[in-house]
């Protein structure tokens, strides 16, 4: 008899280790070693070999990637890269703000202030309806911004908010 049988003949540890084991391989294992040793025999290896991590891959950041992608293929990182590009009335938006944003009159402007009350966008006052609307709605498709806005304008407004990271695509 070999000697890891031998070992193992003489272990008198009880089969609760199988129960770890999905009910087909622990009922595998335990109709083997009942019919090779007459009870169960724990499993345990001990002998794997090491296993080495790599290092961690440092972030790159978004424009680290623009300039490697200009480096490499020696043209600019094509539009499908940038949301604010592909703007049309009918793309679905939505805030990529948690908490709720406010619409503040400033003169001619508004803003959506942070907040810490610092702006994060001001654009001329014809667009307040639209932002309101913006501040009050979920997710919205560029078409139904209400304000008066003609088409042109309604793209143009939704693609600055993406470009300043107010705004996110819906897919």
């Amino acid at each position: 008899m070999s000697r890891w049988a031998t070992k193992a003949r003489r272990s008198r540890t009880s089969p609760a280790r199988a129960a770890a084991l999905p009910e087909s391989s622990a009922l595998c294992i335990s109709a083997y070693c009942q019919r090779f040793f007459g009870r169960y025999i724990p499993h345990s290896p001990s002998n794997a070999p090491k296993v080495e991590f790599a290092p961690p891959i440092e972030q790159t950041s978004f424009p680290e990637f623009c300039d490697r992608y200009q480096e490499l293929f020696a043209e600019p990182l094509p539009d499908v890269w940038f949301d604010e590009n592909s703007v049309g009335l009918n793309r679905r938006l939505f805030s990529r703000w948690s908490g709720p944003l406010i619409v503040r009159a400033a003169g001619e402007t508004v803003e959506l202030p942070n907040s810490d009350g610092e702006p994060l966008f001001a654009v001329n006052d014809v667009a307040r309806e639209a932002l309101e609307f913006i501040t009050r709605t979920g997710a919205f498709y560029v078409r139904e911004l209400p304000g008066g806005l003609d088409d042109d304008e309604k793209v143009a407004l939704a693609g600055a908010l993406m470009a300043g990271k107010v705004l996110r695509a819906a897919s």
